[in-house]
């Protein structure tokens, strides 16, 4: 495959160390916190442990089952002869022929946690419906125009 057959059309930027760290320290704030909170107000070791599996099994309830799920994407690419799309998200990959994507929309979705996301919204030939997570609005949106616009060239000799 040449490299002027692929196309990438999503990659978001890495953050700078300073931010990754600072992000890692400001976590780890928030959890120290909640816990001396949650020691405060529970005031047993074992009140505590109960209160931290509950929450964790909600939480990973949510993110693992919550219907609708949207893929944190992590990369995009078009394959312009082999006429392919491949999405790559968090904890998988997906490559589809462009005859199975019936239509792209750049669309505002809610998460399985009730968070307002930009998102772009696969309709797949046989009714399946995928939903891939983006950082911005303009970035849903440049998807689904590039791929319309791969999708209506025409095939290569």
């Amino acid at each position: 495959m040449a490299d002027d057959d692929l196309e990438v059309l999503y990659e978001p930027q890495r953050g700078s160390a300073r931010a990754l760290a600072a992000s890692w320290i400001g976590a780890a704030l928030f959890l120290c916190f909640v816990a001396w909170l949650m020691f405060r107000l529970l005031r047993s070791p074992l009140s505590m442990g109960i209160a931290a599996a509950v929450t964790a099994v909600v939480l990973l309830a949510q993110s693992r089952y919550a219907p609708g799920g949207v893929r944190a994407t992590r990369r995009v690419t078009a394959d312009r002869r082999a006429r392919t799309v491949t999405w790559v998200w968090r904890g998988g990959e997906l490559c589809l022929p462009w005859s199975e994507i019936e239509s792209l929309q750049a669309e505002r979705v809610t998460g399985g946690d009730g968070v307002d996301l930009a998102a772009v919204v696969l309709h797949r030939a046989g009714g399946e419906v995928l939903r891939f997570g983006v950082r911005t609005d303009d970035a849903a949106k440049g998807i689904t125009d590039a791929l319309a616009a791969l999708r209506a060239e025409a095939p290569p000799a």
